[in-house]
């Protein structure tokens, strides 16, 4: 397996960047060397970074990164993406949100829709979301727009370098894919299991738990 610089200049460094800023003078190198090994038309891009201010905080990159702990996404025009993964797949909810109080529901759909197709394809390759991916998009009634939306999801991975295989949006806007998994996901690396809910997302109210307690003391009482 390569090093991060060979992955990253790799796996990242295509015709749709535009720069790439480096810190550091070491790595500055091993990137322009691997550049000029892979692609040494893209030398050009490599920009020096030599601020005083941390890399990370010049381009806001850690609260980037914080956003990819949350389930909700905003898009552009005021709808959201909702993500939850679960045990054997991903679910990817588009909503209108605000921008729903357009008059013709049916081109708010596909305005919407649209922006989710390429932030979806953003968010599961940042995340490393793989496996089974259900996208349940808002419901658009013209078949046309259906493959309009399939299509936009469609050029968007073309960049992926995981397999994908995308199926067809349903009436009611339903669409299954599949990404083949490459690395763990970004959950999985950075987080742990929730030892009061095991993973659930939820715990037992107050007034449940008082219950509980009750019937355990009325068992041992009824018992002795």
């Amino acid at each position: 397996e390569d090093g991060v610089v060979q992955r990253t200049v790799r796996d990242m460094l295509d015709h749709s960047v535009d720069e790439v800023f480096v810190s550091g003078r070491s790595v500055y190198n091993q990137v322009i060397k691997c550049v000029l090994d892979i692609s040494p038309e893209e030398r050009g891009k490599i920009k020096y970074y030599d601020d005083k201010l941390p890399i990370f905080t010049s381009f806001s990159i850690e609260e980037k990164i914080l956003s990819l702990y949350q389930p909700t996404v905003t898009l552009p025009s005021g709808g959201y993406l909702v993500i939850n993964p679960a045990e054997g797949l991903t679910l990817i909810d588009v909503n209108s949100g605000k921008y729903n109080t357009q008059q013709n529901i049916e081109d708010t759909a596909v305005k919407t829709n649209l922006e989710a197709a390429f932030e979806i394809v953003k968010q599961v390759r940042l995340r490393d979301i793989a496996g089974l991916i259900v996208i349940d998009f808002i419901d658009m009634r013209e078949s046309n727009n259906r493959n309009l939306v399939k299509r936009a999801l469609d050029r968007a991975f073309q960049k992926d370098i995981a397999k994908v295989s995308v199926g067809s949006i349903g009436q009611f806007g339903l669409l299954e894919m599949s990404r083949q998994r490459v690395r763990s996901s970004f959950l999985e690396i950075h987080t742990e299991m929730c030892q009061r809910c095991s993973g659930k997302g939820v715990i037992q109210t107050l007034h449940t738990n008082d219950m509980i307690v009750l019937r355990a003391l009325e068992n041992e009482i009824a018992s002795s």
